[in-house]
């Protein structure tokens, strides 16, 4: 009995582990033209994206989108060959390869004046670099206690006075 309360736990404490995160793309500005070409990067970095998780993109129909991108057509905000275009906003982008993802907006001039965003996914939820370049950043605003952490925490201090007790 006593290994099966330990095994529960350990099960427990690894779903805490692997909560997906939904994350807003730029938060309350959105999928937007910034005001500066660094933005998407300053709001990435300190993040840690994982395979679970999913970018939203805000951004109003017919006046932005979002396309994924080789690191190529990142750089150099190439618009041609938009087999990944998503034109309809609010767009959901699941993360599910790790490695560098890269988005653009393809709309004009957008991607040159900085509406583009440079991902780095990790396959397990161990913080890592959060994109593929170096930048300074805000802190990360998803990385609040999830309730399965406290159920986990719950459970593991009921599996030791169960323990105590037998």
């Amino acid at each position: 009995m006593k290994q099966f309360v330990v095994y529960f736990v350990g099960f427990l404490l690894l779903l805490e582990g692997s909560e997906a995160t939904e994350y807003t793309v730029g938060d309350a500005t959105g999928w937007n033209v910034p005001s500066n070409t660094s933005f998407y990067q300053q709001w990435a970095s300190g993040k840690n994206f994982t395979t679970a998780d999913t970018l939203v993109f805000n951004f109003a129909t017919n006046a932005h989108n979002v396309d994924s991108v080789s690191m190529e057509a990142y750089e150099k905000c190439d618009t041609k060959g938009t087999s990944n275009l998503i034109s309809t906003g609010p767009a959901k982008v699941a993360l599910n390869t790790s490695g560098a993802h890269y988005f653009i907006c393809t709309v004009g001039t957008h991607c040159s004046l900085g509406q583009k965003l440079a991902v780095n996914v990790s396959g397990t939820t161990t913080p890592s670099a959060s994109t593929p370049t170096t930048t300074a950043g805000s802190s990360p605003s998803s990385n609040a206690p999830s309730s399965t952490a406290l159920v986990a925490f719950s459970v593991m201090f009921l599996a030791i006075a169960i323990n105590l007790l037998f």
